[in-house]
């Protein structure tokens, strides 16, 4: 009886052990090899080539569009969020980067409403932010890549429109040479 009830503690100890020291750290492991996978998917690749004056040279059908599905890493590159999608309908939003690929400097130019405002994150592949700016209300931005300390890679701006109550969200890739 004594070794029946020794068992019995035995076994009973065992898969305490399991609930509350194995347990938890399968699931932590998962739960890191999702955050890591999250970012190996984001691969910066391909560009929208714009010459001097914004032509369009090539296109990379990824970038310079609105409506993006970000992941938590590149959600949590904005602090600020607004509930509703901002309507393309009644105002033609829309942002370029030119020339690309740049050396030196490169200017970004966007069409918003008046009342909206812009905000972007310029990051390397790592996810090292180069570059912050938010509530810009004018429509041309001239940005000097020479304190960005990159070269020969591409970098990613994220953006975002704020709309009354509403926001809009992109992604475009740029070549420093």
């Amino acid at each position: 009886m004594i070794k029946i009830m020794m068992k019995l503690k035995f076994n009973f100890m065992n898969r305490l052990i399991v609930l509350f020291i194995v347990t938890p750290l399968i699931i932590i492991s998962c739960d890191k090899e999702k955050d890591d996978n999250n970012i190996d998917e984001i691969v910066f690749s391909g560009i929208t080539m714009r010459d001097n004056v914004g032509n369009t040279l090539s296109q990379d059908t990824n970038d310079w569009q609105l409506h993006d599905n970000w992941t938590d890493k590149e959600n949590s590159l904005f602090f600020e969020k607004m509930n509703g999608i901002c309507s393309t309908e009644d105002y033609d939003y829309y942002i370029i980067s030119y020339p690309n690929p740049c050396s030196g400097m490169f200017f970004l130019h966007l069409s918003k409403p008046n009342y909206s405002r812009l905000a972007f994150r310029i990051v390397d592949k790592d996810f090292n932010i180069l570059l912050s700016r938010d509530s810009i209300t004018s429509t041309c931005i001239a940005i000097n890549i020479g304190e960005f300390n990159v070269s020969n890679e591409i970098v990613r701006i994220y953006y975002k429109f704020f709309g009354q109550n509403c926001e809009l969200k992109g992604h475009g890739d740029i070549k420093i040479e």
